[in-house]
């Protein structure tokens, strides 16, 4: 075997009659970096060797080729088709579905360029990583290790040169990096870009200097950068306000996802960058491509490509379409088309076509939308006012025995589903079956206020499922079903109800933050192809704006504890904190008895007198409130009588 060293950039390479060898174990995957040639090359892997001799087959994914040529082996990339940046994974087993299996320390590769000097399609030219095999008997792939003192044998920089003889010795006519993967946070951006910085051309420097940027290889990263339609002729902008992209990074940052240096979240990182021209209609497809591609914006060549998600906030991406947004579905590119109006709606749309770019849809891992099992802003019920929740609070003195429970608020917060909810089937939903995982109710959180005060709050979430006409809000308190017929009893069996508006019969929950697709670089629909969803297109404001009208909250009955034993035979129970958490009346009260024997006096009141009638004990009190609405509410308190 001949080899023969070069100095490039400062660094020992080696051109060698030999294949491409890893010298660790591990899924590998090839970049596509810069392009020199006035052909069009597209490069090959003839087969892959285990140690010991024994071929695998091989698959790949990613970048966009042409196929020249037979019996070459598996095309990878095309120079002047695929974008830079785009990213093919070897796979040693490509009949494990839904997987992409690793290789062992030791494995070699044999790679091929073709060379289609007319664009006909046709190999004039083909050379091989291995000498022996070359009609000029030259080597035309340079190998060199990139970071050599880390990645030693794993990382490598691959040049090839496409002319015979290998004309001008540049190597740099088709430049590509291989590598055996290392991406300890699992975040589409690889270890090496997170600590050094990202070569986006091959030339030995720094293009993208992703540390500076706040990347850490530890932590999860996203990166966006942000264009915007300037003032149109009646004066508006589609520049997004700083407060709703804060929304977004503090809901990035709140993610239950784990990391390896032990914290949790992922850190969004938006650069709100240029003013593009306001246009009434962008199509989402090769004209949103050619703003992309515009230097002046964001460009072919920018070295953004290896790691950003382009986004556009415009008017409209179709004519005569009042939808909010569209993206790729997952991959880089998307659309805000939301006029200005609160920043949470601006917000909202942003997380919600983001979230469809790392992979998610409207119902999760499915396009059911309006789920109630679904818990997230790709929903459209959450996706402009956010996910809800009934927020509990109880303050009291610092030496009281018992805390006094305060109105009940509801809040909205932008979030993705956090866990997945149980299947809800229509034809044969359960009121009294366990449905929220009792382990992920909130618990109570206490604080120190002043004048030693104190207050304990807590968070319940709260579904959204259609009842007759309306959409009824309802939070969780037990962790058992909701009232999904809404007849006004929790514990009906074999309900048939339809929850969502029709859109299917079983609905399946989804756990957004743990089934994000941060990778986009070996997504082919990168390179041309846009995601249209099924018969789907985004929701436009006045379609949400309908749908809130529809929505109607149940009430909260709430009695307020009775602290320790009572020893006196007559007492008030007070429930006029019961409240209707959106904001609506409560127009009924009765109370009843519910166990041992007692008298009540003005049941039909917020407050009601009772005196015990037998001896010491627990008596048990029902409290149904009923809204102007018609929905209604029943809580139950205990109260111990210790006298005679």
């Amino acid at each position: 075997m001949s080899t023969k060293c070069l100095l490039l950039f400062g660094i020992a390479t080696i051109l060698t009659a030999r294949d491409v060898v890893i010298r660790e174990a591990g899924r590998v995957s090839l970049d596509f970096v810069n392009m020199e040639s006035g052909y069009r090359n597209t490069v090959f892997l003839g087969r892959a060797t285990y140690p010991g001799g024994k071929e695998v087959i091989l698959g790949s994914s990613g970048c966009r080729t042409e196929r020249p040529g037979k019996g070459l082996g598996l095309p990878l990339v095309t120079d002047k088709l695929a974008a830079f940046g785009c990213r093919v994974t070897f796979d040693s087993d490509p009949s494990t579905p839904n997987q992409i299996d690793g290789f062992p320390a030791g494995t070699s590769f044999e790679l091929g360029l073709c060379v289609d000097k007319l664009g006909r399609g046709e190999c004039d030219d083909f050379w091989s990583s291995n000498k022996d095999k070359n009609a000029d008997g030259a080597d035309h792939l340079l190998e060199r290790e990139i970071h050599p003192g880390k990645y030693q044998g794993t990382l490598l920089y691959l040049g090839w040169e496409d002319t015979r003889n290998n004309g001008d010795q540049d190597f740099n006519d088709t430049v590509l990096y291989l590598r055996v993967e290392r991406d300890t946070d699992g975040d589409g951006l690889w270890d090496d870009w997170e600590t050094f910085g990202v070569d986006t051309n091959g030339d030995g420097e720094i293009d993208l200097d992703l540390p500076a940027l706040g990347a850490n290889p530890l932590r999860k990263d996203v990166f966006l950068e942000i264009d915007y339609m300037g003032k149109a002729g009646d004066g508006h902008s589609h520049k997004p306000p700083a407060e709703a992209l804060q929304i977004v990074i503090d809901a990035f940052a709140r993610a239950p996802v784990q990391n390896p240096d032990g914290s949790t979240g992922i850190d969004l990182h938006i650069d709100l960058s240029n003013e593009i021209l306001h246009q009434d209609v962008l199509l989402f497809g090769p004209a949103f491509a050619r703003i992309k591609a515009d230097p002046a914006n964001f460009g072919e060549r920018n070295p953004r490509r290896f790691a950003f998600r382009y986004a556009i906030f415009g008017h409209q991406y179709e004519a005569d379409n009042p939808s909010s947004g569209i993206s790729e579905t997952p991959g880089d590119d998307l659309m805000v088309t939301l006029p200005n109006t609160d920043a949470g709606a601006i917000a909202g749309t942003l997380m919600h076509e983001l979230g469809h770019s790392l992979g998610l849809r409207h119902g999760g891992r499915d396009d059911v939308n309006n789920k109630p099992n679904y818990r997230s802003v790709m929903n459209y019920r959450h996706q402009f006012r956010g996910v809800p929740f009934q927020l509990q609070r109880f303050t009291g003195s610092a030496d009281a025995s018992a805390l006094r429970a305060e109105p009940e608020q509801l809040l909205y917060r932008y979030d993705f589903s956090r866990l997945e909810l149980p299947t809800l089937d229509e034809s044969a939903l359960n009121e009294a079956a366990p449905f929220y995982p009792a382990a992920s109710l909130p618990a109570r959180v206490r604080v120190a206020l002043p004048n030693r005060t104190i207050e304990e709050r807590t968070e319940l979430p709260a579904l959204a499922y259609n009842c007759r006409s309306a959409v009824v809000v309802e939070s969780i308190t037990d962790g058992f079903g909701l009232d999904w017929n809404c007849d006004g009893n929790r514990g009906d069996r074999f309900v048939t109800a339809d929850l969502n508006g029709g859109e299917g019969t079983v609905l399946r929950g989804h756990d957004d933050w743990a089934n994000l697709v941060y990778s986009f670089q070996n997504n082919a629909l990168r390179f041309g192809a846009v995601y249209r969803e099924p018969d789907l297109v985004e929701q436009s404001p006045r379609q949400a704006a309908e749908e809130a009208a529809r929505i109607i909250y149940r009430p909260a009955a709430s009695v307020q504890s009775i602290p320790g034993p009572v020893l006196l035979r007559e007492m008030e129970l007070d429930g006029s904190l019961s409240t209707v958490p959106g904001g609506g009346q409560i127009v009924s009260y009765q109370w009843r008895v519910a166990g041992l024997p007692a008298a009540l006096n003005h049941a039909d009141r917020p407050k009601v007198t009772v005196q015990f009638g037998g001896g010491p004990g627990e008596y048990r009190f029902d409290l149904t409130v009923t809204a102007q609405n018609g929905l209604s509410h029943t809580t139950r308190t205990t109260v111990v009588y210790a006298g005679r």
